[in-house]
């Protein structure tokens, strides 16, 4: 038995990468230049048996199937393999999102505040901006980032329009400040 296929069955038995090392050297394996293993080297080829081991081809995947396949380990898939579901994945997020209640091209853009001469003697719009800063999936950005593309506004225009309609297009801050002079 050559030294790979021994690591992957110590390995198999739940031995770790040292104690698998400390075996190869009891039993005589070397590498390829003759030295004992170690540790480092140990997990170096299980990992390198294990994802040579897990490739899958098309071929080996049957057209039809009429039982669902159970994996027991998450290597059993193919980088390539989870890269496809993942574009089917996103491909049915965007479908759902497209056929939500309010169509995009129906979001209504907020009213835009009049110019003012800011401190520095440049127009400003009237009205207070708030930085913000957050995460949000990455579909949805996606998506939000095509849409405000497609509308030639910038991304601060496009957060307005999709805050102000969730929130029932309550009054601006600059709207606010007309009604109180």
């Amino acid at each position: 038995m050559d030294a790979t296929q021994r690591i992957l069955k110590l390995a198999a038995q739940g031995l770790s990468d040292k104690e698998i090392a400390d075996t190869l050297k009891q039993e005589g394996h070397t590498n390829d230049k003759g030295h004992a293993f170690n540790a480092n080297a140990v997990r170096s080829r299980r990992l390198r048996a294990e994802k040579q081991s897990s490739k899958i081809s098309p071929s080996d995947v049957p057209e039809t199937s009429d039982k669902p396949v159970e994996l027991s380990d998450k290597s059993a898939i193919s980088d390539a393999m989870r890269e496809e579901i993942r574009q089917i994945v996103r491909k049915e997020i965007k479908s759902v999102t497209e056929s939500q209640s309010l169509p995009k091209d129906q979001i209504e853009l907020p009213p835009v505040p009049g110019k003012v001469t800011g401190p520095h003697g440049k127009p400003v719009g009237e009205g207070g901006r708030v930085k913000i800063a957050g995460t949000c999936d990455k579909e949805l950005f996606t998506l939000l980032e095509a849409w405000r593309k497609a509308k030639g506004i910038t991304l601060s225009r496009a957060l307005d329009a999709a805050l102000w309609n969730f929130l029932g297009k309550p009054p601006l801050s600059f709207e606010k400040r007309q009604d109180r002079k």
